[in-house]
């Protein structure tokens, strides 16, 4: 078996070398087989550490964004009622632990592209608030990422930060933003105030219908009343209480915006 392996290895080693440029493979005939195979290994290793601190490089000048959030109402309710809601929108966003984690029983994060952070927090807002008398506050922080592990909650940079120091400043607010650009949050920040005058006062059944207009976005209201088994005026209707027309243009706005910052760095 020993042999058998030493002279697989041998092989994989023999066909790598004729890849290798002239003087290389000169090199390789003077060697033995195991030495051979000791320096294709090597030329692997230098390979995968070279591509291994490019990658660090690329991912320390990404520009992402972190959602914190926790659930207003959870000690007072049923903890199955929400969290299989909350698990199921952050396993479609990201892979548990490295991009979202739940934490300290209702708290959580999530890492997203920029431009998708506000309809994510959205559409988070409308899986919570399915369920009567609950509710979420939710930090959006943008900017670079420094270091990373194998772990959201271990992870660090200028984008985790801006989301931890939204987060502990939101008190009464239910959704805010913090970026490295002070104009834009003051902008936007405004802007998830007067949106908070109507997402905070959606009821369950206008969050249950936001939530499937958000999932399946390329219904017409006639097909999507015919999937809720509705009306299409009650569709209608609920998604006009809810702005979800107003909504989706203020999304599109702070996609248009945003570009224009990331392009500017």
């Amino acid at each position: 078996m020993l042999l058998s392996c030493y002279i697989l290895s041998y092989q994989q080693a023999s066909n790598l070398a004729s890849k290798l440029n002239y003087r290389l493979k000169l090199r390789l005939i003077q060697l033995s087989p195991l030495k051979t195979i000791f320096l294709i290994i090597g030329l692997k290793v230098d390979i995968f550490a070279y591509r291994f601190k490019t990658m660090n490089q690329t991912m320390r000048n990404q520009t992402i964004a972190i959602i914190t959030g926790d659930i207003i109402g959870s000690r007072k309710s049923d903890a199955t009622k929400w969290l299989k809601n909350l698990k199921l929108i952050l396993n479609e966003k990201g892979k548990s632990p490295n991009n979202c984690e739940i934490f300290r029983g209702d708290m959580f994060q999530l890492e997203v592209k920029p431009h998708e952070a506000l309809q994510t927090a959205i559409e988070i807002k409308a899986s919570i608030k399915r369920n009567k008398n609950l509710d979420v506050r939710i930090a959006i922080g943008i900017g670079k990422q420094q270091f990373r592990t194998g772990r959201i909650s271990e992870s660090n940079g200028e984008a985790y930060t801006n989301s931890g120091i939204c987060f502990e400043k939101l008190k009464k607010r239910r959704l805010a933003i913090k970026t490295p650009w002070e104009d834009f949050d003051k902008q936007w920040n405004l802007s998830l105030r007067l949106l908070s005058l109507t997402i905070d006062n959606w009821t369950s059944t206008s969050a249950k219908i936001i939530t499937e207009a958000i999932k399946h976005s390329d219904l017409i209201q006639t097909e999507l009343a015919k999937k809720l088994n509705r009306s299409q005026s009650t569709i209608s209707e609920s998604l006009n209480r809810a702005g979800y027309d107003e909504i989706k243009i203020l999304q599109f706005y702070f996609i248009e915006q945003l570009n224009i910052k990331i392009n500017q760095q």
